[in-house]
Formats: structure tokens, C-alpha cells, sequence
């Protein structure tokens, strides 16, 4: 009998052990039914963005894609202790993106493909078209854009780099946009061949990341350069040849690590920069040069953007904001609300010339800084911060 009620026993503390058991494995997989079945983060619909995020007037989605990030790109606060820095990519449009075409063309960054490209650009003038997405192309000449218009051309998260090494004074350039109107470039990565940090190098200073001569209409958007020898973008004029570009929008892009400035201006109308983000100069941060009497800057802004690491090519005389230039007049230029590790700038027209109703507000400095000012009509100084004004003929 006591074998029998021992056996008894056993079989008792076992069935308990099964049903321990069996109720863990129930709880687990209750745990593991409701992770499943979870609904996964949705993304803003078409139209929003994230509350706080720089690019709250955007009509574009936001999704994740391999080369430029949707790391929110924070709206420069003057109130903030710290400098933006490009550590996130421009966050790109990947979702809901209308393609009447997409280039065929090597996406694996082992063959050239600038003259297909272009020539894929010249067929499709007028259209939406695209690249593949998160495609590597090799571009080792100049993508034209000459005389196109209605064009706009989605990258889709893609990046285009210059491989093969260039001469010095081959005035390379990854896009040239010629007389173009109404022509849009955005969601791209472009990668030049300058192996130094903001390296100036004189012989070389002419080779951009883009390129714009005359034109109206033109966007550049979601764009990260990087590594030019050049300007990242320049906005250019030949005098007598190509009228000055006319409603320029360069919106959330990255410049850095170029050996000449962030963004050159030559000559233009109607110039909106704004959620810019320039790091790592050899000259300026963004300069307005007019080389001629002719080349005039006129209804130009600067705001929510940020410069810092200015002037690294061995210049002594280096700016995040300069406007002073050869010769030629400005008229309503606006630096507004925008940040810097040294916010250190120039608006001095030179002997002959006049600057016009120039406004320079709610701008930052991490550091002590000096804007000096002169030869100006009509100076709107206020809401800065660290940032000492020196004046010199200002009426």
C-alpha cells in the first residue's frame, strides 16, 4: 500500500509540475501573440510632418531609406546653447512618389553613367522622373541640364559620386543647370573627390556640387553635398551672356566638408534659403560675390539655418554670411533666425555702391561674434545674440 501511495504522490506532484508548465507557455505565448499582432508605427500621411520637425512646411512623407537618413532636422532655436551640426542627412520623400520614368542605368556605382543620365533628362524634359532607389551612380563628367524645363528629377535616396579624378581647372561640376525653368532636384546624396577637410585649393575652386547659370523656377531640395573641391552650390552669371537667376529655393540641405564656400552667389533674384545646414568651409559659409557692375543680388533670405566651422582652408578672412562682392548693388537681403558656432559676418558695399534695406534679426552665436556693416541704406539690426554690429556709413 505505501508503494501505491508513494507512486500516488509522484504522480500528483508531476501532473502539477505539467500544469506550471503548461501555464508558462500559455503566458509566453500570449506575450509573444500580442508583440505580433501589434500595429506597427504608421507614417505621417501625405501632407504632415512631425510636430517639431524642420520641415513642417513640407507637403511630403517621410520614410527611412540607406544614404540620407529621416532623422528630423530641428528648426534652428535661437534660444538654444548649441549649434546644429549635419550629423543627420536631410530626411527624403520616399513614399507616394509619382515617376513617369526611372533611369535604367547602372545603379551599382562600378560603371559611368553621366552621359546616359543626361541624355535620360533631355528625353524626359518636362516630366517627374527618378532614380532608383537608394541606387550609387557613378558620375565622373557633368549632368546637363540645359535650356530644360518642367523638369524634376527624384533621387529617391540615391547617391551620385565622382570617381575618377579630374585635372585641376576642368571646372567639374556633378550637375550644371543651364537656362532652365521650373526644374526641380531633390532626395539625393552627391559625393565629390576632395580627400581633405574644407581643402582650398585655388586651381580647383571652380568645380561645384551643382551649378546654376540663369534660369527661373529652380528648387533644390532634400540634397546632401559633400566633399567638393568648388562651391556646394553656386548660382552663377556671365556678364553679357546669361541673364541672373530668377526664384531660386535651396530647402533642407547639407553642405559640408567643401573647399571654396557653402553657397556662392554671383548674381540672382529672388534667392529663398532656408533649413540649411553648412559645416566644414574652406572660405565663406554662404558668400554673395557680384564680380561685375551688372551682377546685382536683389530679394534674397537666409532663415532657420546653420553655419558653423567656417574658413578652414587657411583664409584669414572668413564669414558664415558674407555679402560684399567686386562690385554690383544688393537690395532686400534677409538673415534671419538662423545659428552658428562663430556667426561672424559682412554687408559692406564696396566704394561706388550701395546696399539696400538689409535685415539682420534673431540670429545666434555660440561664441562672441562681430557683424560689421557698411555703405548700407536702410539696416534692420535687432534680436541677436553674441553677435556685436559695427557700423560705417549706414543711413
Amino acid at each position: 500500500m505505501q508503494f501505491f501511495a508513494t507512486n500516488a504522490i509522484r504522480h500528483d506532484q508531476n501532473q502539477r509540475r505539467l500544469a506550471l508548465v503548461a501555464a508558462v507557455a500559455l503566458g509566453i505565448g500570449l506575450i509573444v501573440t500580442t508583440v505580433l499582432q501589434a500595429p506597427a508605427p504608421s507614417l505621417p500621411a501625405s501632407g504632415t510632418v512631425p510636430s517639431g520637425s524642420s520641415a513642417a512646411s513640407a507637403s511630403w512623407p517621410l520614410s527611412a531609406v540607406r544614404d540620407v537618413s529621416t532623422a528630423a532636422i530641428s528648426r534652428p532655436s535661437v534660444t538654444s546653447s548649441s549649434v546644429m551640426l549635419p550629423q543627420a542627412e536631410p530626411a527624403v520623400t520616399t513614399a507616394a512618389v509619382s515617376c513617369y520614368a526611372t533611369f535604367t542605368g547602372d545603379a551599382s556605382g562600378r560603371r559611368d553613367v553621366t552621359s546616359a543620365l543626361t541624355a535620360f533628362l533631355r528625353r524626359y524634359n518636362g516630366r517627374s522622373v527618378c532614380l532608383k532607389y537608394h541606387g550609387v551612380y557613378r558620375i565622373d563628367g557633368i549632368v546637363r541640364l540645359d535650356s530644360l524645363s518642367g523638369l524634376k528629377l527624384n533621387g529617391r535616396g540615391s547617391t551620385l559620386k565622382q570617381v575618377a579624378t579630374s585635372a585641376a581647372g576642368s571646372n567639374r561640376r556633378a550637375f550644371y543647370i543651364l537656362k532652365s525653368r521650373n526644374v526641380s532636384i531633390g532626395n539625393m546624396t552627391i559625393l565629390g573627390r576632395n580627400p581633405n577637410v574644407a581643402s582650398w585649393v585655388s586651381s580647383r575652386q571652380n568645380e561645384p556640387g551643382i551649378w546654376i547659370d540663369g534660369g527661373s523656377g529652380i528648387r533644390i531640395h532634400h540634397v546632401a553635398i559633400k566633399n567638393m573641391y568648388g562651391d556646394g552650390i553656386y548660382i552663377g552669371f556671365k556678364d553679357g551672356g546669361v541673364t541672373a537667376a530668377s526664384g531660386v529655393t535651396l530647402d533642407h540641405v547639407t553642405i559640408y566638408r567643401v573647399g571654396r564656400n557653402g553657397i556662392g552667389i554671383v548674381a540672382g533674384n529672388n534667392i529663398v534659403m532656408r533649413y540649411v545646414k553648412i559645416v566644414d568651409t574652406g572660405l565663406h559659409g554662404i558668400d554673395l560675390e557680384p564680380d561685375y557692375a551688372s551682377a546685382n543680388i536683389h530679394h534674397v533670405t537666409v532663415q532657420y539655418s546653420s553655419i558653423a566651422r567656417v574658413g578652414r582652408g587657411n583664409i584669414d578672412s572668413s564669414y558664415s554670411f558674407a555679402a560684399n562682392g567686386k562690385a554690383g548693388n544688393m537690395s532686400y537681403i534677409k538673415v534671419l533666425s538662423n545659428v552658428g558656432d562663430r556667426f561672424k559676418s559682412t554687408i559692406q558695399a564696396k566704394s561706388g555702391y550701395t546696399h539696400r534695406y538689409i535685415t539682420f534679426s534673431g540670429n545666434r552665436s555660440t561664441y562672441a561674434s562681430n557683424a560689421y556693416f557698411s555703405n548700407i541704406v536702410g539696416l534692420s539690426f535687432s534680436g541677436n545674440t553674441r553677435i556685436t554690429q559695427h557700423r560705417s556709413n549706414v543711413r
